[in-house]
């Protein structure tokens, strides 16, 4: 195959190209260059698994509170919020909450989102004062739980 810019790529067997320089008119000055690219492998498993462990650093999930039928985000919120500031004696902001989807189950866990990582590690930390119904975990993929 024949390029504008003079060079004559030619395709290998193995699909390593070959490269001759087809401006050189000198038989013996045209070298031919072999251009291999090492092809690495990603272990996509674990890439994902790392992924989705970033991407829940800030999260823990919340098992045992009571849902009820007529339950808000808002009101979920306030629940929380009450709950957090009792085991921690402390304020705490976090970003979202939601309940997570799980078929089967009357009291879906709650996923809360913090804003830092050091305002869920206290919350996590504070287990000690939790009540005996109540459950804290961190957000792991489901590969690592």
């Amino acid at each position: 195959m024949e390029n504008p810019d003079g060079l004559d790529l030619i395709n290998l067997n193995n699909g390593n190209p070959i490269i001759n320089d087809t401006n050189n008119t000198s038989a013996s000055a045209q070298p031919n260059f072999q251009i291999s690219g090492e092809v690495r492998s990603l272990d996509s498993k674990s890439e994902n698994k790392q992924l989705h462990k970033e991407v829940k650093f800030h999260n823990l999930i919340v098992s045992g509170i009571v849902e009820k039928a007529s339950e808000t985000n808002e009101n979920l919120r306030q629940i929380v919020d009450a709950f957090i500031t009792r085991i921690c004696n402390k304020n705490i902001g976090f970003d979202t909450i939601y309940r997570i989807d799980s078929k089967n189950m009357s009291n879906r866990p709650v996923r809360v989102r913090f804003f830092c990582h050091s305002d869920r590690n206290m919350v996590y930390q504070s287990t000690e004062n939790l009540p005996d119904d109540l459950y804290i975990n961190e957000d792991l993929p489901y590969s690592m739980r």
